[in-house]
């Protein structure tokens, strides 16, 4: 069975930037970086810390020691993500993403897909 949000994640804002002005965060550019002071007294690949693979790596870390995710949906989701379609009478289908939560949640979520991968 095909489980395409096996590793979305979920990430929270603090840890972007997206002007990328700010070291060891999402979004980083090569300006922080280049302008770092004492460049050569720093280690290989300073700046560009808690960027999306590190997290993805942590996380499947942690899911093969047995622990609870922090940035992949099945961790939000009780381990139970999945995407479902259903249909909407003559406006064709609506599409969803569920997620059983055991207790009760405020939760803003903003989700961008391409057209051309729709489910």
């Amino acid at each position: 069975r095909s489980r395409p949000l096996e590793h979305a994640m979920l990430i929270d804002k603090s840890k972007f930037d997206l002007t990328g002005s700010t070291c060891n965060k999402i979004g980083v550019s090569y300006s922080p970086f280049k302008w770092q002071s004492n460049p050569c007294a720093r280690t290989a690949g300073s700046c560009l810390a808690a960027q999306l693979d590190d997290l993805h790596n942590e996380d499947r870390a942690r899911a093969e020691l047995g622990h609870r995710p922090r940035y992949f949906v099945s961790g939000f989701c009780s381990g139970a993500v999945e995407l479902g379609r259903q249909r909407a009478g003559t406006g064709g289908d609506t599409r969803f993403l569920a997620c059983p939560l055991k207790q009760r949640h405020t939760t803003l979520m903003r989700v961008e897909a391409r057209a051309d991968e729709a489910m």
